[in-house]
């Protein structure tokens, strides 16, 4: 759904100088803001601007962000006491990915909205991004003559996945625990 991911079809060694994936399965909640602080600092890098990689995925396998609030409330803590705190405020974006995310608690329809999937993943995660990636990703979309149109994006990507229905959202996300 991201259009600045590497296409799937590319083999997992074209990604890795590109991604560090980190999987992190403490229970205690200030162990996992510090994992996020330590994974910041690395993805931040010296002051020589010389960066290892360009994202960061910290998934876990935790009892602690096991249910979709519980990771939103920790990545409050996660952003001011690992980010802010830190001096990372404005170079580092955060985004929660979980298995029970969703869009907003107050869609109370009692249906599956396919539109949630965009912020789901198979375990929970915290994606780590550089704020100057990501701005030079959009430049470059302006700079291509806007052939990544990004506006309205998240909408375009929830249409989408409205499209395929809650279902076969599902069962594809289901698939990534058989592989």
């Amino acid at each position: 759904m991201c259009p600045y991911a590497i296409p799937l079809s590319r083999r997992l060694d074209d990604v890795s100088p590109l991604l560090r994936i980190v999987s992190f399965s403490s229970n205690d909640e200030d162990a996992i803001v510090s994992a996020v602080r330590h994974e910041a600092e690395l993805l931040v890098g010296p002051s020589s601007g010389v960066h290892l990689h360009e994202t960061t995925l910290l998934v876990f396998d935790s009892a602690a962000v096991a249910k979709w609030d519980s990771l939103v409330r920790l990545s409050w803590k996660m952003q001011s006491d690992a980010i802010v705190a830190e001096g990372y405020g404005n170079l580092l974006q955060l985004v929660l990915f979980h298995p029970q995310a969703v869009h907003s608690t107050y869609a109370t329809t009692g249906e599956e909205d396919a539109a949630d999937f965009s912020i789901r993943s198979p375990f929970p995660t915290v994606h780590l991004l550089r704020e100057e990636d990501v701005m030079r990703a959009v430049r470059g979309s302006e700079e291509a003559g806007g052939k990544m149109d990004l506006r309205g994006l998240p909408a375009k990507n929830k249409a989408k996945l409205r499209a395929l229905g809650a279902q076969r959202c599902a069962d594809k996300l289901a698939e990534c625990y058989r592989n």
